[in-house]
């Protein structure tokens, strides 16, 4: 039977409905995450995670897929698209049926979506990387903020987890209310429901601010107001990262 799903938003969540579906050889009609808009929507099947299913499917797709299109699958699920569950479920079906063909099948929309998904995804992270600020606390931390368009704050970690091995650091999603914490040794994902931004510089180390200001007076000093072009600006460097600067681009 093509039935509506809801899971609990996790991809181990996830895996477990694609367990279940394959297991019963359906193709659901839908398939969405529980949130506030759709936990009272009697026509969804609520299905609740259970590891030892999830990582049976992992296992048996990492085995059977391709590693280029299990990682497509693994990335496109940090998508914040709607219908992201149903068009990586169909994606998974056609590759297993066709041996790892699906992406010959270009006019396909689900095939389609999860290769814009994997190039927008790998590319944002890839920026960021570049563009982070790391700004010490007072605690020794060091902080930084981001407003992604996509969920990819775990992609970020193998990146400065081997750069920044030797420092304590955080990185916080300001879009999704969770920060990615390393301590030197390990990492784990907080949720912060409550975020006060304007307090933030009273956490900043004082040698933290001295150098801020530098930084604001040179780059003030070396703009070249004739040239200046936000249209350009912006067309390099969207507006959503501007406010995780340390320089004030607006001035």
């Amino acid at each position: 039977m093509n039935e509506n799903y809801s899971y609990d938003g996790t991809l181990e969540g996830m895996f477990t409905v694609f367990y279940l579906l394959l297991k019963n050889k359906n193709i659901p009609k839908d398939i969405k995450p529980l949130n506030g808009s759709n936990i009272f929507v009697d026509n969804y099947i609520f299905i609740q995670t259970k590891d030892s299913r999830s990582s049976y499917l992992y296992n048996y797709l990492r085995n059977h897929l391709d590693s280029k299109i299990f990682k497509k699958v693994i990335i496109s699920f940090l998508s914040e698209k709607n219908n992201k569950e149903l068009f990586i479920y169909k994606y998974i079906l056609l590759n297993l049926k066709t041996q790892n063909q699906a992406d010959r099948y270009i006019k396909k929309e689900y095939v389609d979506f999860i290769n814009s998904s994997y190039r927008s995804i790998t590319s944002e992270a890839h920026k960021l990387t570049g563009l982070i600020r790391f700004k010490l606390l007072k605690d020794g931390f060091y902080y930084a903020s981001i407003h992604p368009k996509n969920d990819v704050i775990l992609l970020l970690y193998p990146h400065f987890s081997k750069r920044f091995n030797t420092f304590r650091w955080m990185i916080h999603d300001m879009n999704r209310s969770k920060i990615l914490i390393f301590n030197g040794e390990s990492s784990q994902i907080h949720f912060v429901k409550e975020f006060d931004r304007r307090t933030l510089e009273s956490y900043y180390d004082s040698e933290e601010l001295y150098f801020q200001q530098l930084w604001k007076e040179y780059h003030k000093n070396m703009e070249i107001k004739e040239r200046k072009n936000k249209k350009v600006q912006q067309h390099f460097m969207p507006l959503r990262y501007w406010q995780d600067l340390i320089e004030d681009i607006n001035s």
